[in-house]
């Protein structure tokens, strides 16, 4: 009867002790903060840096295009950008004298529309004000994570798993409608984690497949990775202040339509674009910095690319403006 008791004690101590090794909401959160995407990782206080990803894309016609997008960040001095593929090439260079930009063709392809704004949308790290459900042990492939969930008003959930030794992330994954990001295989870069891998699913199917295969000190220097691009297609942005500048005028811009089947679906919620307002009057241009899902994401450009500016000036002359627009849809 001893020997029992001692053996029963000496189980409830190690079962004691596992327990309390699983992280609670808070320590888990803990753990997420230092957590941020390809897109802000450059943002962040972080030393200059560079970060290529090579991506494939599902084409409409059921194949794959494949590409690089890769970014040179120096800070407040400026950046590049490049996106490489068979279909386009695209260059931006912003420096203190202004933003050049040069793509051919002029319009993207649908596959690299699609890429960009799964690489660029979504986010993975935690916000402000995110309550975590109760952590839980889930086993995927075998196995054990720590894992919980948010569910945000603007119908977006995002599950999380930890590493149970280390406690840092193993995979963050968005649900919106139809879609699904995982964002997973985490690396640190100057007291940041970011992933490796983003791979997007619409219904079951792999949308887009992208994967960090560079992230360290850029190996250009500054002088030479801040250098415009040449040509007669080169688009110039200069440097204005509000002395010499006039903002650009909506002339048409129709309400981005929620039809109520994607209502119905909750797909919905804050939806971020980047776009520039042209010499022309149009939007070109159009970056998701947050995304809400394929069909309303298509639905808003298609949309936007209908909308009509009086341009913007720099001391009298029209110029291109680069813009930031907020969309809401909810239930």
């Amino acid at each position: 009867f001893m020997a029992f008791m001692f053996i029963a004690c000496m189980m409830a101590a190690i079962g004691s002790a596992g327990a309390s090794q699983q992280p609670n909401r808070e320590e888990m959160l803990a753990h997420l903060k230092n957590v941020t995407t390809w897109s802000e990782l450059a943002k962040r206080d972080v030393p200059p840096v560079e970060l290529e990803i090579h991506f494939k894309a599902a084409e409409p016609d059921g194949g794959w295009l494949e590409g690089t997008y890769r970014k040179l960040w120096y800070g407040p001095r400026g950046y590049r950008v490049e996106i490489q593929s068979p279909a386009f090439s695209f260059i931006v260079v912003s420096n203190g004298a202004g933003i050049w930009e040069k793509s051919s063709p002029d319009d993207e392809p649908y596959a690299i529309s699609e890429a960009t704004r799964v690489l660029l949308g979504y986010g993975s790290q935690v916000n402000p004000g995110d309550k975590l459900g109760q952590p839980k042990n889930r086993t995927i492939e075998g196995k054990q994570f720590i894992c919980s969930s948010v569910k945000r008003p603007d119908h977006i959930s995002v599950d999380f798993c930890l590493d149970p030794d280390s406690l840092n992330p193993a995979s963050i994954v968005w649900k919106t409608g139809v879609e699904i990001v995982d964002h997973t295989d985490f690396t640190p870069w100057g007291g940041w984690l970011t992933p490796k891998i983003v791979q997007s699913h619409i219904n079951g199917k792999p949308e887009v497949i992208a994967e960090l295969s560079r992230l360290g000190p850029p190996s250009e220097s500054l002088e030479a990775a801040l250098t415009p691009p040449s040509g007669p297609d080169v688009r110039h942005h200069p440097v204005c202040d509000d002395s010499n500048s006039v903002d650009p005028i909506a002339l048409s811009r129709r309400p981005i339509p929620y039809p109520p089947l994607l209502r119905q679906r909750g797909e919905g919620g804050t939806m971020r674009i980047r776009a520039v307002i042209g010499r022309d009057g149009r939007l070109h241009s159009i970056t998701f910095v947050q995304s809400v899902g394929p069909n309303l994401d298509r639905l808003a450009v298609q949309v936007m690319n209908e909308w009509r500016f009086k341009p913007g000036t720099c001391g009298g002359v029209p110029v291109s403006v680069q813009v930031e627009f907020e969309f809401h849809f909810g239930r």
